[in-house]
This record gives C-alpha cells, structure tokens and sequence, in this order.
C-alpha cells in the first residue's frame, strides 16, 4: 500500500512540476479605463451606467451601485439610461 501512495505522490509532483513550465494561453484582459464609480461624477446627465457586471444608478440622488459577481469580467462602463430632458 506504501508503495501504490508513494507512486501517485511522485506521479502528482511530476504532472505539477510539468503544468507549471505551460505557457498561459489566451491575452489578459486589460482593466477597464474608467472606474464605474467615477463614471457617474464625470457624467452628470446619465442616469444609469454599468460595466456589464455592476449597475450603477442615481434614482434618489446619490449614485449607488450593486456588487459585482464572483467570476464576472468587467467590461467599458457605458450609460444604459440617461436623464430624460424636462
């Protein structure tokens, strides 16, 4: 039993030790440019805005944002709604 335990321990080192020389497929994703927070200071005639992940909206005044979720990859924040003109 020793034997079958040490095997797969040494065969579990080899296939780490090997993953780890892989290069990383894919390109990063860069961080979005503007801070979906700040997004509602620098533009004061949308009412509300989202980064594809968060949504953010002025509804009472005080601009508030909903949490981001756990395996969400934030977009450009753009205005979804903007303030209709009266």
């Amino acid at each position: 039993m020793r034997t079958i335990v040490s095997m797969l321990a040494m065969a579990l080192m080899a296939f780490q030790a090997g993953a780890a020389d892989l290069p990383v497929q894919g390109k990063p994703r860069s961080p979005p440019s503007e801070n979906i927070h700040a997004y509602g200071d620098s533009h004061p005639s949308c009412q509300v805005w989202t980064d594809g992940c968060r949504r953010c909206d002025r509804t009472g005044g005080t601009p508030s944002c909903s949490n981001i979720g756990i395996a969400c990859q934030p977009a450009a924040v753009r205005c979804v709604t903007p303030k209709s003109m009266r």
